[in-house]
């Protein structure tokens, strides 16, 4: 394909993607926010569904305007669970290839589901405060100030009766080089065997949400999702500006 048609479609991709977050935000999360403050839990389930409903724009985008073939298989994430999820983070652009993931994988969709995120992605205009509202957990890679931000979302979602399915990068960040080398290091400092398509995963909010989850009554079901890219693998979101899209995109679940 020749590159300006790569760029156009890339370009037509992203404007199209970043459109539907920014009048979404304007139109349909805007005229919900005084709900927040008269019943949250209304509010909470109403934004989920609204969440839920625009899964459905980026997975066409990228399924009928670009042609990605997505390939899920395994279990069915069953909607109504009260689940973690934990997924490999093979590249940073994962979080967008996902929701055509969770679109296939369950049936009706998920309404609920809230990734764990580091905390600068809250400030992006438009994809940050939707998922500010969203009550996405963000996240600053200190300990002590995200146990409390965790317990505090977590007790949050208990008091208010409102039930949710985490996401999780337990790897912490995507695989490249530089964070293979540093997962090698690891290993050969704790005696751990060296991996190479994943990295070594940080354990400690893994089993802090879990028993968290299970103390609150959160926790129905804990879901393995693999991630995986045969042929082209775009790695950060200049290759989609560019239009350097995969060919294919493989889901592997286990519940």
């Amino acid at each position: 394909m020749g590159r300006l048609r790569c760029l156009v479609r890339g370009l037509v991709f992203c404007g199209f993607w970043y459109g539907s977050i920014c009048s979404g935000f304007l139109f349909l999360y805007c005229p919900l926010l005084p709900l927040l403050f008269l019943d949250q839990k209304l509010f909470r389930q109403l934004t989920d569904i609204v969440f839920a409903a625009w899964e459905v724009y980026p997975a066409a985008l990228l399924e009928c305007l670009i042609g990605t073939k997505v390939i899920v298989k395994g279990d069915a994430i069953l909607p109504h669970d009260r689940a973690l999820i934990i997924m490999n983070h093979r590249t940073r652009l994962d979080w967008n290839f996902l929701w055509a993931g969770i679109f296939h994988a369950c049936k009706p969709l998920a309404h609920r589901i809230k990734m764990v995120l580091k905390a600068s992605v809250r400030h992006i205009p438009g994809a940050g405060w939707v998922m500010q509202m969203n009550c996405f957990l963000y996240i600053h890679r200190r300990w002590d100030r995200d146990k409390a931000v965790l317990e505090k979302a977590l007790d949050y979602f208990r008091d208010i009766g409102h039930s949710c399915q985490i996401l999780l990068f337990p790897e912490g960040t995507d695989l490249t080089a530089g964070s293979q080398q540093r997962s090698h290091q690891f290993a050969s400092a704790h005696q751990l065997e060296r991996y190479y398509q994943v990295l070594h995963p940080k354990t400690t909010g893994f089993v802090f949400l879990v028993q968290r989850m299970r103390q609150n009554g959160l926790l129905d079901a804990v879901y393995d999702i693999t991630v995986g890219y045969p042929h082209t693998l775009p790695q950060s979101e200049f290759d989609i500006l560019k239009g350097r899209f995969p060919e294919e995109v493989h889901f592997t679940i286990t519940r």
